[in-house]
């Protein structure tokens, strides 16, 4: 009985189990699919995971597929990869479920970032261009250089090469003040901070605001437009690890060339003959009077380098190396989960200089100086990007970023040694005597040796540490009504520059001949501080400190065809520098209220209301409102239609009027205040009670005027725009018409009176400049099967007039400052060189002497006597005597130093892995002043010192005068006096185009990543700065004027590198 019992029950508990079982394979199902992108390509790696079940998920295999089991029938599972943006899908019972993952950039074109918040693209109104990091990640330091002409609205001009210093000039729309404080407002992060202490590895996007409706609201800030920089964030995936090496190798794009010691003096020998008034040339094989400096047996001695001791040809730019080697790496992670999100990035990067640091041992030092002495750099950057969801409302950010950087120079100074190299003669000295005592020459004492003030002068380090935090809280408050949210933002900024200089002074020889026995004798010009190798000096640093603040409610609200979304902000910030006991304070309240209906009609109302303690109390704070309204024609029905037909499938315009305002106008803390000083001279009050001598006191007296009604320079801007779509977006136009007008512009008057008793003007806002232009971009990108093509362009047109500003009336219009442009250089017109025939010439029988009488009707020059060969002015107000008055404030046919046209456009292709891009950057309507004071040889108070640059060879000579030549008749600096003046025969065009970027790569198949346990694996070449098409050809067109051109070259840049993500 108790047997059968026993079976019954266990067949009873089978029975159950089997019914258990079948109900819970009815509840559970294995679901299986692939995982690709948008082009139908498989994606490696992809998280997937069933929401609420952090222990239930996989990846996807290196054909994109996957297979999850047990997975209930109303799960929903969340897919997640690295530059995608995730997604959620439902299961609803099926066991396959492809998915095709969208790009994390392409959401970025959908959603842009605007003032203080984002916007949908189709919603925006404002003039803004934006682009993606990863156009930016190429190896360079500063992220400044890399961004001319790939943005429409931006101007950015690069005039050194040097590291550390190589930072370019960054303008949005040209400029429209001539009072100074011309830079745009930077913000990372939502913070204002320097744009180049973020590394480009670090940016997700970067975004210029152009227009009034796009900066009002950052009021007294915003009238040069704002650059607003988002660094990348985590993302709910599995961590994902990418690691960029980078070797380049960097050489001088062009260099300045000079003449060897034979031709310089030869060319001296002329310049000497011209000034005598071309006598009878006796050192030429015929008979006269004339003797020159250097005898042909002097010239044929230099030229043959007989001895290089006493009869050196120096080529001072041996001091350069043909080129510098440098490397980068950068290391990332990304990923999180639901609750917590990180984005960690460093990055390491070392960069030499150019100089020959090889120093030879003379018998005095002993041994080579222990230190380096070339330039160097070696950044070290760090980035923490966390994001918290405390609850399902409550958000949190905080980011931690850092920088550190060293710098090693000369102890001399870069510049002051390129300074010494571009203007040292060859034929003096060699770089070091044979027997390795420093040379220097002896006649005047004052002529530095280039070479010993790089190799035996010390040196210098610089040390900067940055640190930058932020605290940020997103909350939402829909209960109390759908759509309101609350956002905070606290940020904490320091920063510490130390600089450590160890000097030396070295014993400085000239060279006295050689004895009987050929033996280099020495004559010691300068006597050197010590005989050690220890160098001498000291440090010093400074630091400054930075505290932002904002605080705002914002709502976003979709109900049927209308979207409505608003924004009220506070925002305060501080900082204090280190040589300033005063802190600078800033205030504002920003609103703005944008409205969309059925995606059609759009409006977007905005204000700042900004105050800045720098003003008086009565004029600090200041009101500056924008309205944008925008109209999408192909949403609209009849239209729309029409146009998507034909093949248009977006057209939209967009109308901005505002006031907007800019502060950066005087480093003068509180300029409104009167300003009191001392005088040396004294006052004398009597006898004094100690004694019978007189009483005295230093005089104080008042050095600028009080006034309190000074305030910001304002602007009025206008904006029509139209963004186009054509082939589905494929091809994608933005274009913008702007006319802005400044006004108020902060100045320190001209035009009062010396008997006003004041040392210092008093500040007053006085002037008017108008600026207006075009810029477009043009975005092309399609794929037809395993090839793909791409095309970019940007083009920018800004123009400004001055209509009003403090100035002297002169005598002549043409001479007035007003009507002009900024930046223009004002000129003496050369119509061309004179010829015999603007002479009478008479020849003096007995020393062949000539001497020349300009002819009737021909203007005389106040400015010495001239010859055949010098420079002819116009004589602008006809009065026969080319003097100041005839001088041009824009002389016909040229340009502001800023350029008004900047360009930029590439080309990139790709075959499965392969991938070649290219991109091509110029400027227009520029010109380049080539002061005569460093073109024309042999100025100056010591001519034998000066060099001689290479193209002095194509000048005028009495036996080939002709007019296309680069430099007039060469003379001596005592009756040189015409030809240097600031002419039109040295500005020259300065428009360029460069071969900016050529980039060849190869990005591996998933075959190959599988094998090698990677999720990609991208090997590179990259050249930068390959080539440059221009009309100077000295020097790099892009560094300006001959003061900056004759400075550190610019690089050209190969560099050789590999990305991997694991």
């Amino acid at each position: 009985m108790e047997k059968e019992k026993h079976v019954w029950t266990k067949g009873l508990f089978a029975f159950f189990l089997c019914i258990s079982a079948l109900s819970l394979s009815a509840q559970t199902i294995t679901v299986r699919g692939i995982v690709t992108d948008r082009n139908n390509e498989p994606l490696i790696g992809v998280t997937i995971r069933v929401e609420g079940y952090e222990n239930q998920g996989t990846v996807t295999d290196m054909d994109g597929k996957y297979m999850l089991v047990g997975v209930r029938n109303h799960a929903s599972l969340v897919f997640s990869y690295v530059g995608m943006r995730t997604q959620t899908v439902e299961v609803r019972g099926r066991t396959v479920i492809d998915v095709i993952l969208q790009s994390s950039e392409e959401l970025l074109d959908e959603v842009v970032v605007v003032g203080y918040g984002t916007q949908k693209q189709g919603q925006v109104v404002s003039s803004l261009s934006t682009i993606k990091g990863r156009q930016l990640e190429v190896p360079s330091r500063s992220l400044t250089t890399t961004l001319a002409g790939r943005i429409s609205g931006l101007l950015a001009m690069q005039r050194s090469g040097e590291p550390g210093y190589d930072n370019a000039e960054i303008w949005i729309r040209g400029i429209s003040s001539f009072a100074g404080g011309t830079g745009a407002l930077v913000l990372v992060d939502g913070v204002p901070r320097n744009i180049n202490d973020i590394s480009p590895e670090e940016i997700e996007s970067f975004t210029i605001l152009k227009d009034a409706s796009a900066t009002a609201v950052y009021g007294a800030e915003g009238a040069n437009g704002v650059i607003l920089i988002n660094s990348k964030r985590g993302i709910s995936q599995k961590t994902s690890i990418d690691v960029r090496a980078d070797y380049f190798v960097n050489q001088p794009t062009r260099i300045v060339r000079f003449a060897n010691s034979a031709d310089w003096t030869r060319l001296y020998n002329e310049a000497q003959w011209n000034t005598a008034g071309n006598p009878a040339r006796s050192f030429w094989g015929q008979p006269g009077n004339f003797t020159p400096l250097y005898s042909d047996e002097i010239i044929r001695n230099y030229e043959t380098g007989i001895d290089p001791d006493l009869y050196p040809c120096t080529d001072w730019m041996d001091l350069l190396k043909s080129a510098a080697h440098n490397q980068r790496l950068a290391l990332n992670f990304r990923g999180g989960g639901e609750k917590l999100r990180f984005f960690v990035a460093t990055s390491y990067f070392n960069e030499e200089g150019l100089f020959k640091s090889n120093p030879i041992d003379a018998t005095e030092f002993q041994r080579t100086p222990q230190y380096e002495v070339n330039i160097g750099l070696k950044r070290y950057n760090l980035r923490t990007n966390v994001d918290m969801d405390i609850t399902a409302g409550t958000k949190l950010r905080v980011d931690l970023s850092g920088q550190y950087l060293t710098t090693n120079y000369p102890g001399t100074g870069t510049k002051t040694i390129f300074n010494t190299m571009m203007k040292s003669a060859p034929h003096l000295i060699p770089m070091i005597y044979s027997n390795g005592y420093p040379s220097r020459y002896s006649a005047t004492g004052g002529f530095e040796n280039p070479y010993t003030l790089l190799n035996f002068k010390g040196y210098a380090r610089e040390y900067r540490v940055g640190l930058q935090t932020n605290v940020g809280l997103h909350q939402d408050l829909n209960f109390i009504t759908d759509g309101l949210y609350f956002k905070a933002n606290v940020s904490f900024d320091a920063d510490f520059n130390s600089v450590i200089r160890r000097d030396r002074k070295p014993n400085e020889y000239y060279q006295d001949g050689r004895n009987e026995k050929g033996e280099l004798l020495l004559k010691k010009v300068v006597n050197g501080q010590t005989t050690s190798t220890e160098a001498h000096g000291g440090g010093f640093g400074s630091g400054n400190k930075r505290i932002y603040l904002e605080a705002s409610l914002n709502y976003q609200k979709e109900i049927d065809d209308h979207t409505l979304s608003g924004l009220l902000l506070y925002m305060q910030k501080e900082s204090q520098l280190q040589n300033n006991p005063y802190l600078y304070k800033k205030q504002s309240v920003v609103g703005r209220v944008s409205y969309a209906y059925k995606n059609k009609y759009f409006t977007d109302i905005s204000f700042g209301f900004t105050g800045s303690e720098n003003f008086a109390p009565n004029h600090r704070f200041g009101f500056f409102p924008a309205i944008g309204i925008g109209y999408t024609l192909t949403n609209e029905a009849l239209v729309g239609d029409w146009l998507k037909r034909n093949k248009i499938s977006n057209l939209k315009i967009r109308l901005s009027y505002g006031r907007t305002g800019n502060d950066q106008v005087s480093n003068t803390r509180f300029p409104y205040k009167e300003s009191l000083t001392w005088s040396s001279e004294k006052i004398f009050l009597g006898i004094s009670s100690a004694g019978g001598t007189n009483q005295s006191e230093n005089l104080i007296y008042e050095k600028r005027a009080f006034n309190p009604n000074i305030r910001w320079e304002i602007e009025d801007k206008r904006n029509i725009g139209i963004d186009v779509g054509v082939f589905d977006n494929s091809l994608v136009i933005h274009a913008d018409y702007f006319n802005n007008l400044r006004k108020d512009i902060l100045i320190q008057r001209n035009t009062v009176s010396d008997v006003s008793g004041l040392i210092e003007n008093p500040f007053q806002n006085y002037g008017r400049v108008a600026n207006h232009g075009f810029d477009a971009s043009l975005n092309v990108s399609e794929k037809i099967g395993k090839f793909e093509i791409g095309a970019i362009g940007t083009y920018t047109f800004a123009r400004n007039k001055i209509l009003e500003m403090d100035e002297v009336p002169r005598a002549h219009e043409y001479q007035q400052m007003t009507g002009a442009r900024i930046g223009q250089v004002d000129a003496w017109i050369a119509e061309r060189l004179y010829t015999d025939n603007d002479f009478d010439i008479v020849t003096d029988p007995a020393t062949g002497v000539n001497t020349y009488t300009l002819k009737k009707g021909i203007p005389v020059s106040k400015y010495g006597a001239v010859y055949p060969g010098n420079i002819k002015y116009k004589d602008m107000n006809d009065d026969g005597v080319i003097d100041e008055y005839d001088w041009v404030r824009t002389p016909e046919g040229t340009y502001p130093r800023r350029p008004e046209i900047t360009y930029g456009f590439g080309l990139s292709f790709g075959y499965g892995g392969l991938y070649v891009s290219s991109f091509f950057q110029g400027v227009a309507n520029v010109s380049v002043y080539l002061a005569p004071g460093e073109m024309l040889p042999f100025l100056g108070s010591q001519p034998l010192t000066t060099s001689v640059k290479d193209f002095a060879l194509d000048r005028w000579t009495s036996e080939n005068p002709r007019q296309d030549v680069v430099l007039p008749r060469l003379m001596l600096d005592n009756v040189n006096a015409n030809d240097n003046r600031r002419s039109t025969w040295w500005l020259r065009d300065g428009s360029f185009l460069r071969f900016k970027n050529l980039e060849i790569g190869y990005r591996f198949s998933p075959k190959v990543l599988q094998a090698l346990r990677m999720k990609a694996l991208r090997v590179y070449f990259l050249a930068q700065n390959l080539h440059v098409w221009d009309k100077i050809k000295y020097w790099d067109p892009e560094m300006g004027n001959s003061s900056d051109g004759m400075g550190y070259p610019l690089q050209r840049s190969f560099n050789f590198g590999i990305d991997v993500t694991f």
